[in-house]
């Protein structure tokens, strides 16, 4: 072959004494390989190893594929002793342990704190509510400390009464904590900063406190190992009769611009409450406060701002179609707040999925994968800013890295189950845990540029 291409004299005659020695397919082979020769032969060394190294990259690659593909499949976790039906999954860590809690829907609360290895049950001080059954309605862990936990369990028949227990020893034992009477307590969650507990009854959300007195100097585990029950409940919000409250979530403290219209003498006016302490807002209006998003059957999203210092206020709300869903009409079956930015909220409903920028003022549906299947469960990263987790009713698991706007599967492996709670343990090893309707599965979280990395619900 000459350099400009073409093939030369010689050459052709050489491959027609070729192709008259060696007739039909036989002669097209030895052809070939002359071809192919002679192109080895015209091109560069560097050439040639570029050419060896295209051709066998894909095999090297292979093995790394294949090991990424099994990152993204979910596993069950076969020693948790529990029943099938896995309600809530919560990790914490206490010390330089890390704690992981689910709570099974007869089998009472179980912990591991080898992730996953092995498991105590730890449900023992609780009311049984049948032979062997112990029914949980809700759980909340310590942010700071797994070891302080409170769980709100039925009491036994005839009259169900849910109580509120609570531990400073990861459940070794459970204590009642502040006697609500006959009411009957539908959620539970703790401030992230102090640790003090929220609840909502059937008439009431009320919020957890000690009086400041020589008792307030002790610690919770001391508290707890004492038998000091000096917490006492005040009613920051009431619910319309008929009102079926479901669930309870906080958001971190955050500054919340106050209703322009509106004084602290106003707010004062509304709570139809004593306020235990005053302060005025800021230069901005603004008053640092949680925010308490309670879910209902039917009845919408009540949100509740509870400053330290002004005491309780109402979030209004704008009369858009997606907002008067949201506060007004809605089934809420799951409540998520941001991390990153404590007023973008995300609530799940019977209609879909709807997130909020400004606390509950005003709400907008986002589009995804959950037409035929609705969201049970929601869990926003607590690393990765954005990244929102989203569980289905048959449908696995889907992830957003952008804040709801692009969905995607993420995992293999949970085909049709259904997805009642999501938790993530942090930091390495980043492992997603999932209460089904078919027992508790973990999902090891590869990364990639700080986004976990999706697959398949299969």
């Amino acid at each position: 072959m000459s350099l400009d291409g073409g093939m030369s004299l010689r050459g052709l005659a050489g491959e027609g004494r070729i192709l008259d020695m060696v007739p039909g397919a036989h002669a097209r082979m030895a052809l070939s390989f002359l071809h192919l020769r002679r192109m080895l032969h015209s091109l560069r060394a560097w050439q040639v190893l570029l050419a060896m190294i295209g051709f066998a990259l894909p095999f090297a690659l292979l093995p790394l594929l294949q090991a990424q593909s099994a990152m993204v499949h979910w596993e069950r976790v076969s020693t948790y002793p529990g029943d099938q039906v896995v309600r809530r999954v919560v990790v914490g860590r206490s010390a330089q342990m890390r704690a992981l809690y689910a709570v099974g829907a007869n089998s009472g609360i179980h912990l591991s704190v080898d992730d996953g290895k092995q498991w105590s049950q730890i449900s023992g001080d609780l009311p049984e509510v049948g032979l062997n059954q112990i029914r949980v309605v809700d759980l909340a862990v310590n942010a700071d400390d797994a070891s302080l936990a409170y769980v709100v369990a039925e009491s036994s028949p005839p009259v169900p009464r849910p109580m509120v227990f609570w531990t400073a020893d990861m459940g070794l034992a459970w204590q009642p904590r502040a006697s609500l009477g006959q009411e009957r307590v539908r959620a539970i969650a703790l401030d992230p900063l102090s640790g003090d507990p929220y609840v909502v009854t059937t008439h009431d959300v009320l919020r957890g406190f000690v009086f400041e007195d020589s008792s307030k100097k002790l610690s919770p585990r001391e508290r707890f190992t004492r038998g000091v029950d000096d917490l006492h409940w005040l009613s920051i919000g009431s619910f319309e009769a008929g009102t079926q409250a479901t669930s309870l979530a906080i958001g971190s403290h955050t500054a919340i611009t106050l209703p322009a219209s509106s004084s602290l003498t106003d707010l004062e006016r509304a709570n139809k409450r004593p306020i235990i302490k005053r302060t005025s807002p800021n230069q901005q209006g603004q008053l640092e406060t949680l925010v308490l998003y309670v879910g209902t059957r039917g009845g919408g999203l009540e949100i509740i701002a509870d400053s330290p210092v002004a005491g309780p206020y109402p979030i209004l709300a704008q009369e858009d179609a997606d907002t008067l869903h949201v506060r007004q009409r809605a089934t809420v079956r799951a409540v998520c707040v941001d991390p990153y930015q404590p007023t973008r909220v995300y609530v799940a409903t019977e209609q879909g999925l709807y997130v909020t920028q400004d606390a509950g003022v005003s709400w907008r549906a986002l589009s995804g994968p959950w037409s035929d299947q609705g969201i049970l469960s929601l869990l926003a990263d607590p690393l990765i800013s954005g990244t929102l987790y989203v569980g289905l009713a048959g449908g696995g698991v889907f992830f957003s890295a952008d804040a709801g706007a692009t969905w995607q599967p993420l995992g293999s492996g949970l085909g049709r189950a259904s997805v009642f709670s999501l938790a993530l343990s942090s930091p390495e090893p980043r492992v997603l845990y999932a209460g089904t309707d078919s027992g508790l599965w973990s999902l090891p979280m590869p990364m990639a540029e700080g986004r976990p990395q999706g697959g398949g619900n299969e």
